[in-house]
């Protein structure tokens, strides 16, 4: 899959700057994924507009606007350390042994 990083400099070649980011008016977000779908490109790399220091990103993937009505069927797996750390300045507790949201089929 093909993802724009708009996170390198080389972006602002393009009219890419750290507002596309910060903003909480999703106008101009949306239209470079419109445009950027309409390109080929399947999701678009950003930073993440709620980190002071600038240095997380996420990556948005484009398809269908809107929530999807039910979670997609997947698999669990444990989360990566690096991850978790990487969560407690932002005062992210991980909980363990949380109950299943499946119901008990015995």
């Amino acid at each position: 899959m093909r993802v724009a990083d708009l996170t390198t400099a080389a972006a602002y070649g393009f009219g890419v700057t750290s507002e596309l980011s910060a903003t909480a008016d999703y106008t101009g977000p949306q239209a470079w994924a419109n445009a950027l779908q309409a390109a080929g490109l399947h999701g678009i790399r950003y930073h993440v507009r709620h980190d002071p220091r600038g240095d997380l990103a996420r990556i948005a993937w484009c398809g269908r606007a809107g929530r999807a009505r039910r979670p997609p069927v997947g698999h669990s797996r444990q989360l990566p350390a690096d991850l978790l750390l990487a969560a407690v300045p932002f005062g992210v507790q991980i909980a363990g042994d949380l109950p299943s949201s499946r119901p008990d089929t015995r």
